[in-house]
């Protein structure tokens, strides 16, 4: 009889189903392949850790499970590997030098799907199906090498863990690269839920998110607005731009001073404010609301079910919502925006907010379907904060790391001129993207990945936006740049 484990009730949705992530490292290192791939494959082979290495089956209807692979089973591997290597720069590939790249103001780069060829083989699962019926790896690991640096892409699907488990995950898997398998951390919830009995309180107060019930003198309106959807472009553009440190400190003092009174605001709800006074700047005389969808993690929140050891791997992030009126969002103070979304964070953290929260998420119009949060007539926009998850701070590879034969060498092409990376970056990314591969839920809808500060200070974010939203972004990145000259 086989082994399975049920997928724990936050991790099988509808939503998380449909998410298949494709997350791509740069180092400016080249490393031992072999290395890299084998200590993960031992990892998946060690105690709890190798329900990740495991394959996804149904288990009925909505209902699956990860079937966990037998050692013996031939051909049954726990990760699925591909490479390539190029003999030439990053900077001289005619995708890879597109990528990353830096200059002396804010700038705009490729979207995630156009150097997709360079992250995956074009062979690899693309949808949550496909992991059940070809019986695929949840994990697959794609290295791409150049004398100069190297591309390390990971693709899973959403029902596996979130961005924070996966930080965990590198660290145990860097830990077993140094061979120090002491500092591998347990492996938590391979069969237990940490959530299993979260929300199901009778008492629980009404949730804030629970989507409104529109008077039927909305109706006409709503009619109007879906039937004029069906003939505007829908054409999504994707792109990844980067903030220079004093662009963002500066967009950071605007904040602050443009606040109707003073509030203690994080970086990342100066981004959300900003950007999304940007796309909806078309909108000044609307009366219609703006709904900006943030993500919290659990880990921080509920310390009774998360205690700060071992490696929670399992989906942990609930949704928070900002919603404004988009004349007041056009026309009010730019800080204020920024002041909302913080807010909405604060009041809708709460020990009793989550419960309610937990409660709305388990009811089958949310977990069975594409889940609608606040005003289902709104214009949604959805922020994906994976600066939280610490994922460029679990990697050090660097006891993969290939000694560089640079100095042996009269091809200066090899790394940049006054490149002299400082040795405790060995072996860490200097950047990163995510892309979602599959046709998911957020198909369609105006999504915005924000990655943080590189080592330089830098900040990067990614954005998949319609068209026209897309072009009031650009054309604010071309006043920015303007502004510096």
């Amino acid at each position: 009889m086989e082994s399975s484990i049920p997928l724990h009730s936050f991790d099988n949705t509808h939503f998380l189903r449909s998410l298949i992530i494709c997350m791509t490292f740069h180092f400016d290192d080249t490393f031992n392949v072999d290395e890299l791939h084998e200590s993960l494959k031992a990892l998946l082979q060690k105690e709890d850790w190798k329900k990740l290495g495991g394959r996804i089956l149904q288990r009925g209807y909505n209902r699956y499970g990860v079937r966990l692979v037998r050692p013996y089973e031939y051909g049954r591997v726990s990760v699925r590997f591909s490479e390539a290597c190029f003999n030439m720069s990053i900077k001289d590939h005619a995708l890879a030098s597109k990528m990353f790249h830096q200059t002396d103001g804010p700038s705009v780069h490729p979207g995630v799907e156009q150097i997709r060829p360079l992250c995956t083989d074009g062979n690899g699962a693309t949808s949550f199906k496909e992991y059940i019926g070809k019986s695929i790896p949840q994990i697959s690991l794609r290295v791409v090498t150049f004398t100069d640096g190297t591309l390390i892409s990971v693709t899973w699907p959403h029902t596996m863990t979130d961005g924070r488990g996966w930080a965990d995950v590198f660290r145990a898997w860097c830990a077993m690269l140094a061979k120090k398998p002491a500092s591998i951390p347990r492996f938590m919830g391979y069969d237990l839920d940490n959530l299993e009995e979260f929300g199901f309180d009778q008492d629980i107060e009404r949730s804030v998110l629970e989507p409104e019930k529109r008077p039927l003198s909305a109706l006409p309106a709503r009619l109007v607005r879906q039937t004029a959807n069906i003939f505007l472009d829908h054409k999504m553009e994707s792109r990844v731009f980067c903030l220079p440190a004093d662009t963002i400190e500066e967009l950071d003092s605007k904040t602050t001073d443009n606040m109707t009174s003073f509030y203690w605001v994080t970086e990342a709800d100066v981004v959300k404010g900003w950007a999304t006074n940007v796309i909806c700047s078309h909108m000044g005389s609307s009366n219609r609301r703006v709904c900006i969808h943030s993500f919290f993690d659990l880990r921080d929140k509920l310390t009774d079910r998360f205690p700060a050891v071992g490696a929670f791997i399992q989906n942990a992030t609930f949704p928070y919502l900002t919603q404004l009126r988009a004349i007041d969002l056009v026309h009010g103070p730019f800080g204020d925006t920024a002041v909302a979304v913080r807010k909405s964070c604060l009041q809708q953290g709460t020990p009793e907010q989550l419960a309610a929260t937990a409660k709305l998420l388990r009811t089958s119009g949310m977990r069975d379907r594409y889940p609608v949060l606040g005003d289902p007539d709104g214009y949604h926009v959805y922020f994906l904060d994976w600066s939280n998850s610490g994922l460029l701070n679990a990697i050090d590879f660097s006891s993969a790391v290939e000694e560089s034969s640079d100095a042996d060498s009269d091809d200066t092409s090899i790394r940049p001129a006054g490149d002299d990376k400082d040795k405790a970056d060995k072996g860490k990314p200097s950047h990163f993207q995510v892309d979602i591969v599959s046709k998911s839920d957020l198909y369609r809808q105006d999504v915005f990945n924000l990655y943080g500060r590189d080592r330089g200070g830098n900040y990067w974010f990614g954005a998949v936006l319609h068209r026209k939203a897309m072009g009031r972004l650009e054309a604010e990145m071309a006043r920015l740049q303007h502004a510096r000259a």
